[in-house]
């Protein structure tokens, strides 16, 4: 039996929350990496750690290459920084759409 639409919506709204979680844990190392860090430890590990996502696909590769260029000194952290910032940010916007229907609702 297919999913009903409210389920689908719940799948969403639960992988857009793991997906912000992820990247916040992203964000953090990132942030402590220095000159001497071990790039494939601080920072690869996550993209063994990286969730299976069925809707959020897409941005799961996209993600999965930063952190991959990222350890091979393909892209310096700073520029990782900031597109994870800058996808921390998309998913904050797309989580509050559910808060904001749910503010309607009451």
């Amino acid at each position: 039996m297919t999913r009903d639409i409210k389920g689908k919506v719940q799948d969403l709204y639960n992988e857009l929350s793991c997906a912000n979680q992820f990247v916040k844990d992203v964000i953090a190392s990132l942030q402590s990496c220095s000159h001497s860090t071990n790039l494939t430890e601080k920072v690869g590990i996550h993209a063994r750690q990286m969730p299976e996502f069925k809707i959020l696909v897409e941005p799961r590769v996209h993600c999965l290459s930063i952190i991959r260029q990222v350890c091979t000194g393909e892209m310096p952290v700073e520029k990782a920084l900031k597109l994870f910032q800058e996808a921390e940010k998309q998913l904050k916007a797309a989580l509050d759409c559910f808060n904001e229907e749910k503010l309607k609702n009451v």
